[in-house]
């Protein structure tokens, strides 16, 4: 997948939402709409066809939840037990 914008507009974009975040003392900020994925990441996904997340972390770090890192969740759960 290409980044349709530089690392620079990426990291200025993150700043802004992450200021945004504290000045209304959240955690952390879920994203299910593909455009707000968009806007923040700059990635065309799959979204529309499967689910997927990001979820940004009051600390910077984001992470994306999709149904294939569910599904591999799961069987990592049911394999330990």
């Amino acid at each position: 997948m290409d980044i349709h914008f530089s690392q620079r507009e990426y990291a200025a974009r993150k700043r802004a939402v992450l200021r945004a975040m504290q000045s209304r003392d959240l955690d952390g900020l879920l994203m299910f709409r593909q455009e707000s994925m968009y806007y923040l990441t700059g990635l065309h996904t799959f979204g529309y066809c499967f689910f997927q997340c990001i979820y940004l972390r009051a600390d910077g770090r984001t992470v994306l939840l999709s149904i294939r890192s569910i599904n591999q969740s799961i069987r990592s759960i049911a394999s330990a037990s």
